[in-house]
């Protein structure tokens, strides 16, 4: 936050990854430049650099600032309820960090801590009967239906959960089979769907059949 008076606050990385966090949020990861950043700081470039090396390094500190880590011994031992459980907390955390999501968008690197979900997930696919290769797709589709999931989640909010999708009770509707079929019961449906349903969806069309199901 900008300074209105007195004295500037004492400069340490958490006031620097918070204000970094702010412009982020509020104008997109591309508004975000150590001349801003430092402005709001009432500081200068050449100070932050004393924090971190540049603008690369600035959002992988904002990344690991999330805290993507979580206790593995509370997840499922194996089989796709870890995938599901993984992919629920990586959901939970991009709906809390909506910020992060265009900063992991730009390809920046992370560091230990802040790939660690990742990891996570990798080697579950991998343990699910996924090639090294396949896991990576598979993991970049999950990835895009999860942060994609989490960005429209806040909108969906913001509407009433009963109202069925706009183009069932469009008039360009008529006329069309199925969505007139299913127009009286969008709402209803529309009301069951959730992440973990939509997730549960793609696994079953991406994982091997586990042995025994």
């Amino acid at each position: 936050m900008v300074n209105t008076g007195g004295r500037p606050a004492r400069l340490n990385l958490d006031r620097i990854l918070d204000e970094a966090r702010e412009i982020v949020a509020a104008d997109g990861v591309e508004k975000l430049s150590m001349r801003r950043l430092a402005a709001r700081l009432d500081s200068t470039p050449t100070a932050l650099y004393h924090y971190v090396r540049d603008k690369d390094e600035l959002l992988a500190e904002l990344i690991a600032s999330a805290d993507l880590h979580i206790d593995a011994a509370a997840l499922p031992e194996g089989g796709t309820e870890r995938l599901v459980a993984l992919c629920e907390r990586m959901h939970r955390l991009f709906v809390a960090h909506r910020w992060a999501i265009p900063v992991l968008a730009t390809g920046v690197a992370v560091n230990a801590r802040g790939a660690w979900l990742t990891n996570e997930i990798l080697t579950a696919l991998t343990e699910r009967g996924l090639t090294p290769s396949e896991a990576f797709l598979a993991h970049e589709t999950l990835w895009y239906f999860t942060a994609g999931h989490a960005l429209l989640a806040h909108r969906h909010r913001r509407h009433d959960a009963a109202a069925p999708p706009h183009y069932t009770s469009a008039p360009q509707a008529r006329g069309l089979a199925m969505i007139e079929e299913l127009a009286p019961v969008s709402g209803d449906l529309a009301r069951d769907y959730s992440f973990t349903t939509g997730l549960r969806h793609l696994l079953d069309g991406t994982l091997p059949r586990e042995r025994g199901a």
